[in-house]
């Protein structure tokens, strides 16, 4: 397919979008500036391009656009109308929250950081909704302990620099006796009750919250590999020490860092994984926004190739698509820049928009990666070729215009005095 019949169905694309009465001068100037590195006049663009686009065009292609394009307003609708319910519930359901945390009388720091956290998903006010806590905590004598950071930047940082007590709770926990005066049985059978309380405080407190309390905040990461072993010690020694294997997706705690490998707890299982097969949560968003679908994903098998597509992302600037909330959680705000994504047929297909194959180097460690990618808003497609080093880094070696709705067929290596170049070919299949 050469260029002016990629440009001719990007047209035709374009007025399926956006109606077969589009004024002209708006088509042209939708595509200025492909027609211009065509060498293309205005008047040619209208002649060569737009009147063969407007031929191909079925009316009953566009009433499918046009449903389609109504579904999708449908369903974007009833996303934002429960998103706007959410949010418009939120007050009471945070209310909610604050009164179950004072419940038992202890206001735990990790119990109030979700709290806020939650509170910051949903677009609540933070700072109000730490007035109105520390104002609670004041109507009913909670006190801290061990002390709060009373000179910490600003209330929220104070409020979960400590747990909270409510005066029954805070006399357990914190308050010491004065010497007794009275008879001596009594003083000694007093001092042993409490020593006793304390040693099974001190007990409790290392023995099951102390640890509970750790794992709890234990720093997270997420395998992105389709079967990622957790081993009984840090090495690949076989089948031998593999407890199991983690899916796609997997939440793994990090327990301890070492060269090469993390020790990770996964439910109650604790072993270790390979550190280049786990990503942050962060890095594992961008990867999942990356693949149109569970398809792309699998077609994409090797966990080199995917990792490769994420560094391609990020030193680019490019983001997948993600619900609005997950982009201001990664960027802090939202970006409201094009979708890339990466779509392909099942695996198994004969032509794909993935492609691994051994191009240069028949001994190499691993197959040189080749794929497509779409532009959500614009219609451009790109074709990307990696390489990989003996270590499994990634090079990009080529970037470049794929063609308008195909697929790779073959990519073969083209010898020219030593230099590694090659050929793609296409298929509309």
């Amino acid at each position: 397919m050469n260029e002016i019949t990629i440009l001719i169905e990007q047209v035709k694309d374009f007025l399926i979008k956006e109606g077969i009465d589009t004024e002209r001068v708006i088509v042209y100037n939708q595509f200025y500036t492909r027609t211009k590195e065509l060498s293309l006049s205005e008047e040619q663009f209208y002649k060569q391009i737009l009147s063969k686009a407007s031929k191909g065009i079925n009316i009953r292609e566009i009433e499918e656009a046009k449903n389609l394009q109504r579904d999708q307003d449908k369903k974007m609708d009833e996303a934002l109308k429960e998103k706007e319910d959410e949010i418009n519930n939120a007050p009471k359901f945070i209310e909610r929250l604050i009164n179950i945390a004072f419940d038992d009388g202890i206001l735990e720091r990790n119990e109030l950081k979700k709290i806020l956290e939650r509170a910051r998903s949903l677009s609540q006010d933070v700072n109000a909704i730490c007035l109105k806590i520390n104002t609670k905590l004041d109507d009913e004598k909670y006190k801290s302990f061990p002390s709060a950071e009373f000179d910490a930047k600003n209330l929220m940082d104070t409020l979960v620099s400590t747990d909270w007590y409510a005066p029954n709770k805070y006399r357990l926990v914190a308050q010491i006796p004065q010497t007794l005066s009275k008879p001596f049985p009594r003083m000694v059978l007093s001092v042993s009750l409490i020593l006793i309380l304390l040693g099974s405080g001190a007990a409790t407190y290392f023995l099951w919250y102390k640890p509970h309390l750790t794992e709890k905040n234990l720093p997270l990461i997420y395998s992105f590999a389709d079967n990622l072993f957790l081993r009984s010690d840090p090495s690949i020694s076989g089948n031998s020490n593999i407890i199991e294997k983690l899916p796609y997706g997997s939440e793994l705690k990090i327990i301890d860092t070492l060269t090469d490998w993390y020790k990770v707890q996964n439910n109650k299982k604790v072993g270790y994984v390979a550190t280049q097969y786990v990503l942050n949560k962060n890095d594992f968003i961008q990867m999942n926004a990356i693949f149109f679908d569970n398809i792309s994903r699998e077609a994409t098998e090797s966990s080199l190739a995917r990792k490769a597509l994420l560094d391609y992302f990020k030193n680019r600037g490019y983001i997948g698509k993600m619900e609005d909330m997950l982009e201001i959680e990664l960027f802090g705000s939202k970006q409201n820049k094009d979708v890339w994504q990466l779509k392909t047929k099942p695996k198994t297909s004969a032509t794909n928009s993935v492609y691994f194959k051994k191009l240069f180097n028949k001994d190499a460690d691993f197959p040189e990666f080749g794929c497509i990618i779409n532009n959500s808003n614009s219609y451009e497609r790109k074709f990307l070729l990696f390489t990989f080093n003996e270590n499994g880094k990634s090079t990009l070696i080529d970037e470049s215009v794929a063609p308008f709705d195909a697929f790779i067929k073959d990519i073969k290596r083209i010898s020219n005095n030593g230099k590694n170049l090659f050929n793609v070919t296409y298929t509309d299949n």
